[in-house]
């Protein structure tokens, strides 16, 4: 089936698959606290999801986060060929308790404005379930801790945002001047000979704006404090609906920037009240957003076996990244570890 079929066949921007929650979870439950009872509230989330391959690691991804309060939402690259087939044989059959669903492609590129896209198209999706929490995580993340202790986390720490913020004097430079064929280029690095030399031609193009004064924060209105970070994050119903209500001004603002995907979140964020109900306010810490993500090792670096100990020591919530290609021991020892608890 080809991304045509797949998009003829999505109305209204997403696809329910059909798997329905094994048992009617309620509003509310009622705990017994002495001869009184009290009513709690459920906390429900929404796992926002960006997979471009490795689906049989994705589907233990997903079988980890197959929960009655979790719902799951899932976003396949354009460019993998038979998505929805995909999906339909090796991912969905791996949920029996969460909803799941599909939501339209878009065909992303590294550092381009696609990636922003995606994000949209799953938050755009999410938030017609009005959940407590949204985490956008990859297809080549895992949790680290079982979901209890997930939800439990999350419960003690009702209304704060988890948003990774960094020290980076590029940050400014990344929206100031027109990077452009970011969605043709990609990642320059790993690039080819043709590639790196129109990165050049390009880099020539951004001396040339300095000379002219060009600046693209003043003139599509960016906010002057230009924020970055992570692009992975848990946010708050509240949040996530500010996000998307700012669709039209984040797209207009950031075509033709670099890496724009760790910096339009956290610059809307920097900018408006919610920043006073950050988790971490401490730079360079990813207890700010719960990941545990090595850049020292790699770019970033690829956890192995050796690293079960640590990643399972660690107070972190998920962890990035895992490619079953390069060690397939660390993604099933974590597995068996979290489905035994």
């Amino acid at each position: 089936m080809t991304i045509l079929n797949i998009v003829t066949i999505v109305k209204d921007s997403i696809i329910d698959t059909g798997i329905l929650m094994t048992k009617d979870v309620p509003a509310s439950s009622v705990v017994e606290n002495g001869n009184n009872y009290e009513e709690k509230a459920l906390m429900k989330f929404a796992y926002l999801i960006i997979v471009h391959t490795r689906f049989d690691q994705v589907a233990k991804l997903l079988e980890l986060l197959d929960d009655e309060k979790n719902d799951l939402y899932v976003h396949i690259d354009e460019k993998v060929a038979d998505s929805f087939e995909i999906f339909q044989r090796t991912l969905k059959p791996s949920v029996q308790k969460s909803k799941i669903y599909l939501v339209n492609p878009h065909n992303i590129t590294w550092g381009g404005k696609s990636l922003i896209e995606a994000e949209l198209e799953l938050l755009k999706a999410a938030i017609k379930g009005n959940y407590d929490y949204y985490h956008l995580i990859s297809g080549m993340d895992l949790p680290i801790k079982t979901q209890k202790e997930i939800h439990e986390f999350f419960e003690n720490n009702k209304g704060k945002e988890f948003i990774h913020f960094s020290t980076n004097k590029d940050a400014r430079k990344r929206c100031q001047y027109y990077w452009l064929y970011q969605e043709k280029l990609g990642n320059v690095a790993k690039a080819g000979i043709l590639k790196k030399t129109c990165n050049k031609l390009r880099l020539l193009s951004i001396f040339v704006q300095k000379l002219m004064g060009i600046d693209r924060v003043k003139k599509y209105g960016i906010y002057e404090n230009v924020a970055i970070g992570s692009q992975w994050f848990s946010i708050t119903d509240s949040l996530a609906r500010y996000v998307v209500s700012k669709e039209q001004d984040i797209l207009k603002c950031y075509k033709d920037t670099y890496c724009c995907d760790e910096v339009f979140l956290q610059t809307l964020v920097y900018n408006s009240s919610y920043k006073n109900n950050l988790y971490s306010y401490i730079i360079d810490d990813y207890h700010a957003n719960m990941r545990d993500i090595d850049w020292k090792r790699g770019r970033p670096y690829t956890w192995r076996n050796t690293d079960f100990d640590e990643l399972m020591a660690s107070d972190y919530l998920f962890a990035r990244k895992f490619d079953e290609q390069i060690d397939d021991q660390i993604v099933y020892k974590i597995y068996m570890r979290l489905k035994s608890k």
